[in-house]
């Protein structure tokens, strides 16, 4: 019995054995992921969205880069890569067949930008695609859980005009001289277009306009404006490219047969007027200007196949809208008894107006190129809450500053009464909103902005009443503000409230900690970065409004951890391109007005700021896998570096660290973005194949910063000189920018941390430098074992520090200012170049940083550093791969981290005291001891 009991044991032992490898191997053969999120160039689109989006996903390129998600099954699952992926793309949304592309079964573990490879689409055709992946063990895991989808370009397909069925460029007016300057400041009302057109709406099956005008435009269908976009289209060099929308508009023609399209022009950068900025740029001599036209092409398709068009030409009726003036700078002047109701439909008599003129200056613009940046649109409501009333005078407050535009709604009021608002950022003392930090080009004087110019160049809107109840905004301006002062008729105003406005990217990034003061200056961050997005990256939404390079140099990695910046920056380094120089050098400003301090001749800007062009080049491969650029503007940054060769004298004599406290070290920072740039041109030269040029920019690179620690570094001391005169002057810039740029001789090392430290200690733990160098001191701090230092630095309350900006005796920040110390007259209130202090955030004190030698976000750095007073940080970063984050939490003398990558991405973890170790996909937790005090 005994031996049959252990037989039977046995027996049961072995089936239970089996049935577990069965089990195991079922499990191993069963993929554990999921392809989701297609995107087609970097936006994720849907068979569903094509159908109901008013904007929808149009491709110029006969080559889209097709991208994925993949997302687990079980959440359990770790280590999920993928192995081989197959793409179909079909001309029917049910994929009865794969006329267009099947890719078969293609080894590669890629999932980001895959270039569609397939038969051409059709101009006006949709594609619809799928992808079906497989794991690491080569199991299939299916097709993906949505069908994505795009439309090929329309009629100005890859920029190309001069069809006969092509759109007209027109304009309200014949060609006349030129306007004097004075002239240019008397009301001009803007344009209004409109022509009625018949179609079958009951064989209707899709409709789209393809519309573009310039300075902006918007247009409307029976009465009703067409999308949620403003301020369109995104600015560029319009002697280069001009951008062009696609809406859908099949649901409004389904509904009848008679339809009018409408178009109303505003002046936007096309037609500034002519202020003398700082008393003596005038930025009309160096943009592309005229007076605003616009083309479109409405396209209908019917059921039987075939296609009407509805094109814009001379036979279009214009008249003028009640928009008596618009400038981006002064703001407009509206007249609501001009209005013409209804001025938009079918049952509209515009036999009073004029017929539409083609426009000749249509014939230098540049090419037009279908728009992929997302638009510009309201960003929530903010209400404006009334602080006081007096002497016949309101002032609101929205609680923040913002850049965007009002709803003010009106009721009664005497007709031909008006009501004004001041915009600014700061009130004087006695509750009287003060717009100085905000005025147009520092012109605060009669003369000074130019002949006939206001002598102080406010942001004011005014309205004219009629009786009437009705709401208004500012349809082609914006303003910088938070305070609104209304003056005139006040008590006709019902209420205002006010909506941030910005390209519509994603928000990708989340930080958050147990300090609330660090939080406040992640929150800083941030809402200066909203601000600042009007298709370029300004360096304040008021006074200038410009797309300085330094700044965005300066802040470009804040932008690119808190939003998805992919085609916004993609956008940013065409504008670089296109405002390029004769000798390769680049412009201070892109688009060019004409701006060039301390640069490289030949108009080109100074070194800090033509930088910015191969670091976001660099930036985009390594955090979004986009080498589409990277191609298309390879011969741009060789004609840049080509001229960086030449060693210019102006590299060493540049603007340094702009807005810095501490003397500064022009020829040491010089050099340091020179080695910035060969570095960047290195990384994107190897990532071309281009395995020559990388060898000999990296040696470049590795020259210079040989040449940089001979001139300037004090081999005893750890010190580095600043250059221009100062020997040792020992600054923040000066030791960090080294030790960033990890170019300080390993033996020097400590005694350069030694020396950064003694600067800082010399400040009393304060920041001394500017806008380039917040980063570079942080972040060398923090990988040098000095984050409590880094932190201490940041929690600083009094001047200057981020927390005397926000609390101090005259106004609390909400966005970050120009200068580290208060301005109520010269500086902007909302500048984005003192936003570098996320970057510690997510790297240092989350802990969760881009790895240096990532390809497409491929891998992270997971280094945690806690810090006094510091009980938890978490971080995540919605990346083209998928959603990776961290959390962290401190309790007595352990530290508990628990981390989230996403399939197809794989972390180095480094913590204190333990061996570094990679791990791929999957939830994970670890734990560490506190270093010692």
């Amino acid at each position: 019995e005994l031996l049959s009991s252990v037989k039977m044991a046995t027996v049961t032992l072995l089936c239970f054995a089996f049935l577990a490898m069965c089990a195991s191997h079922v499990r191993a053969t069963e993929c554990q992921m999921l392809a989701t999120r297609l995107s087609v160039e970097y936006r994720h689109f849907t068979s569903s969205d094509l159908a109901e989006a008013v904007r929808p996903v149009v491709v110029e390129t006969h080559a889209p880069r097709l991208g994925w998600w993949l997302v687990p099954t079980d959440p359990e699952a770790q280590n999920l890569t993928q192995s081989a992926y197959q793409i179909q793309v079909s001309s029917y949304a049910d994929f009865r067949v794969a006329d267009l592309w099947n890719s078969g079964k293609v080894l590669s573990s890629n999932s980001v930008a895959v270039p569609y490879q397939g038969r051409n689409v059709s101009a006006f055709s949709a594609a619809f695609w799928r992808v079906h992946v497989w794991d690491a063990q080569d199991n299939p895991c299916g097709w993906s859980n949505e069908t994505g989808a795009w439309e090929a370009s329309g009629p100005w397909a890859q920029g190309q005009q001069g069809s006969d069925d092509l759109a007209t460029w027109i304009t309200a007016r014949p060609p006349a001289p030129p306007p004097t300057d004075c002239e240019q400041y008397n009301d001009h009302p803007a344009p209004r277009f409109r022509t009625l057109f018949a179609v079958d709406a009951s064989r209707v099956t899709r409709a789209r306009v393809y519309v573009t005008g310039l300075g902006y435009y918007e247009l409307a269908l029976d009465g009703a404006k067409v999308g949620d976009a403003f301020l369109d289209p995104a600015w560029t060099s319009y002697n280069q490219s001009v951008e062009y929308a696609v809406y859908n508009v099949t649901q409004a023609l389904m509904a009848g047969n008679r339809h009018v399209i409408g178009v109303t022009l505003g002046n936007g950068w096309f037609n500034l007027l002519p202020l003398r900025m700082w008393g003596s740029r005038n930025f009309r001599e160096a943009l592309a200007h005229g007076e605003p036209l616009f083309a479109l092409q409405l396209r209908v398709w019917y059921t039987n196949g075939s296609t009407v068009t509805f094109s814009s030409n001379e036979s279009w009726r214009t008249g003028p809208s009640p928009t008596l003036r618009n400038s981006i700078y002064l703001g407009e002047k509206f007249d609501i008894r001009a209005e013409q109701k209804d001025w938009a439909t079918v049952a509209f008599n515009d036999s009073t107006w004029s017929t539409s003129h083609t426009a000749p200056r249509a014939a230098t613009l540049g090419r037009l190129r279908a728009q992929v940046l997302p638009p510009i649109r309201r960003q929530g409501a903010r209400p404006g809450k009334l602080l006081h009333e007096v002497g016949g005078q309101r002032v609101y407050d929205v609680g923040q500053n913002i850049a965007g535009h009002c709803d003010v709604c009106f009721a009664g009021g005497t007709p031909g009464s008006s009501v004004s608002l001041l915009y600014g950022e700061l009130l004087y003392a006695n509750g009287n909103v003060n717009g100085m930090t905000s005025v147009a080009g520092q012109i605060k004087s009669p003369g000074a902005g130019g002949p006939c110019a206001p002598s102080v160049a406010y942001q004011t809107d005014t309205i004219t009443l009629d009786g009437s109840t009705f709401c208004w905004h500012p349809s082609f301006s914006w303003h910088g503000f938070r305070f609104i002062q209304v003056s005139g008729q006040v008590n006709a105003v019902q209420n205002i409230t006010c909506y941030p406005l910005r390209s519509d990217v994603a928000s990708t990034g989340t930080f958050s900690s147990s300090s609330s003061f660090l939080n406040a200056i992640h929150d800083l961050d941030r809402a200066t970065a909203e601000a600042n997005m009007m298709s370029v990256q300004s360096d304040c939404p008021h006074r200038e409004r410009l797309g300085y390079g330094g700044d965005a140099l300066m802040s470009g990695e804040s932008f690119l951890l808190n939003f998805d910046m992919t085609l916004f920056y993609e956008k940013r380094v065409r504008d670089y391109v296109e405002a390029q120089r004769a000798n390769g050098g680049y412009t201070e400003t892109a688009p060019f007005v004409g701006i060039s301090d301390a640069g490289m001749g030949g108009d080109s800007g100074p070194i800090g700021w033509q930088s910015v062009t191969p670091v976001l080049v660099d930036w985009l491969a390594r955090y979004h896998g986009n080498n589409h650029i990277a191609e298309e503007s390879y011969e741009s940054l060789k004609d840049f570096m080509a001229l960086l060769d030449q060693r210019p004298a102006a590299i060493e004599t540049g603007l340094g660290d702009w807005m810095a406290l501490e003397p500064k070290a022009l020829a040491l920072t010089g050099l340091g973005f020179l080695v910035l740039d060969y570095r960047a041109f290195a990384n994107i030269s190897r990532a071309l194949g281009q395995e020559e040029s990388a060898r000999k920019y990296d040696l470049a690179a590795q020259s210079v910063a040989d040449e940089i620690n001979r001139r300037f570094l004090d081999q005893n001391s750890g010190v580095y000189a600043g250059g221009g005169g100062s020997a040792f002057n020992n600054t923040q810039c000066g030791q960090a920018l080294p030790l960033f740029l990890q170019i300080a001789p390993p033996a020097v090392v400590t005694r350069v941390i030694a020396s950064l430290a003694t600067s800082i200690l010399q400040s009393k733990t304060h920041l001394q430098v500017g806008g380039f160098a917040i980063k570079w001191v942080l972040q060398a701090l923090a990988d040098n074992g000095l984050e409590d230092t880094a932190a201490a630095m940041l929690l600083q309350t009094d001047y200057p520090s981020f927390g005397y900006m926000m609390s101090n005796p005259y106004c609390n920040a909400t966005t970050a200012w120009e200068s580290w110390f208060f301005s109520d007259s010269t500086y902007s209130h909302n500048h984005p170049m003192f936003t570098s202090a996320d970057p510690y955030f997510y790297h240092s004190l989350a802990g969760l940083q881009v790895h240096p030698d990532a390809n497409a976000f491929d891998r992270v750095i997971v280094r945690p550093r806690p810090v006094p007073g510091v009980t938890s940080a978490s971080a995540s970063l919605a990346t083209v791969r998928g959603p990776v984050s961290i959390s962290w939490t401190s309790a007595g003398k352990r530290v508990v981290v628990s981390l989230s990558v996403p399939p197809n991405m794989h972390a180095l973890v480094v913590l204190p005291g333990q061996a570094q170790q990679t791990v791929g996909s999957g939830d994970y937790q670890f734990s560490f001891a506190l270093p010692a005090p």
